[in-house]
């Protein structure tokens, strides 16, 4: 199977583990699990910044490593922006992806969708592949949560340059939808979602945007995970806190390596 077309796990483990040792432990099972079924699946772990140089010191053959966010500034020589970390710094350490735009982000930091662009275009142009969240808050009627989603990608997507979009992923996450551990999202509600980010992506930059992989994220646990790929059409996935629960995520990458 051509990597480009393997379904995509991302391991999002948010602010946890709280020491080095679970953390070291997590990297050394998810290496297991990764490599069982590399032939099938592509995982991506993004620990909290702490733990990435820890990951330089253990088997990395199986899976790749990213960030869980990076700042809107990317200059040659670092700058004075205290707290924050570099697309540069994450390719330093030998990260290949990062998340932007997730949902806790723009809701705890205020992240708003012209800071999301920034970040996004400094991600790609870092030749990091950039994992862009979007999302409505609630579902009221067809028009609200669409045009917002809309509205969402359109803005954060004002930045980016076309011969990058290879190297873009859309994690669709419907902010409702998260932290649960029931399915609140049919496979039917995501794929007519997936054929509209589609829809604007093709808006944006035509039959280029054929490239750019879409994922889902929200609630994603064992047992039904792998429908949201057979019957919503989405390409991955990005799982929250199941990630960091060993035999969940080897269940939710199993489902995934046997469609």
């Amino acid at each position: 199977m051509n990597q480009i077309t393997k379904p995509l796990i991302i391991a999002n483990w948010k602010m946890k583990p709280q020491t080095m040792r679970e953390a070291s432990r997590l990297f050394e099972v998810s290496a297991a699990v990764a490599k069982k079924h590399q032939q099938n699946i592509e995982l991506v772990v993004c620990p909290p910044f702490i733990y990435l140089t820890k990951y330089q010191h253990l088997d990395r053959s199986s899976y790749r490593i990213g960030g869980q966010d990076c700042f809107w500034e990317n200059p040659p020589t670092g700058g004075a922006f205290t707290g924050e970390v570099s697309a540069t710094m994450l390719k330093e350490v030998g990260a290949k992806y990062v998340i932007i735009g997730h949902s806790e982000r723009r809701e705890y930091f205020g992240e708003t969708n012209a800071v999301v662009a920034k970040k996004c275009a400094v991600a790609l142009a870092a030749q990091l592949s950039a994992v862009l969240c979007v999302g409505e808050r609630e579902r009221t009627d067809a028009s609200s949560y669409l045009s917002f989603v809309k509205q969402e990608l359109e803005e954060s997507l004002a930045l980016v340059k076309k011969p990058y979009l290879a190297r873009l992923i859309i994690a669709y996450e419907p902010i409702w939808a998260i932290g649960t551990d029931e399915k609140p999202i049919t496979p039917k509600e995501v794929l007519e979602m997936n054929l509209y980010i589609k829809k604007i992506l093709f808006g944006i930059w035509g039959k280029h945007a054929s490239v750019i992989r879409i994922i889902y994220g929200g609630s994603v646990a064992p047992g039904y995970a792998a429908q949201f790929l057979t019957d919503g059409g989405m390409t991955g996935l990005l799982v929250g806190h199941q990630s960091i629960k060993p035999k969940n995520l080897e269940k939710i990458v199993h489902e995934i390596a046997c469609i």
